[in-house]
């Protein structure tokens, strides 16, 4: 199991992401970017995805722990 305290900024993981343009949950690989607070989830997690179709106008998307935990896949591969 992934440890969100063990993550590093810039650790790419496949994770499970809702994509806009065809309405339907896809497999991405997200950067972690850090720990962020938002308005309304308190602590949240900060990713960047590389389908950019998981994205709505922005380059960086929050999303709360329990789901991001939720969703993680595994560590991708970097080449």
């Amino acid at each position: 199991m992934i440890r969100l305290d063990d993550l590093q900024p810039g650790t790419k993981l496949v994770i499970k992401a809702w994509d806009h343009n065809i309405s339907d949950q896809v497999e991405t690989v997200a950067t972690y970017n850090g720990w962020c607070d938002h308005p309304e989830w308190g602590a949240a997690v900060s990713v960047s995805y590389e389908n950019t179709d998981c994205h709505i106008d922005e380059t960086e998307t929050d999303i709360p722990v329990k789901q991001f935990e939720k969703n993680i896949i595994k560590l991708a591969e970097v080449a």
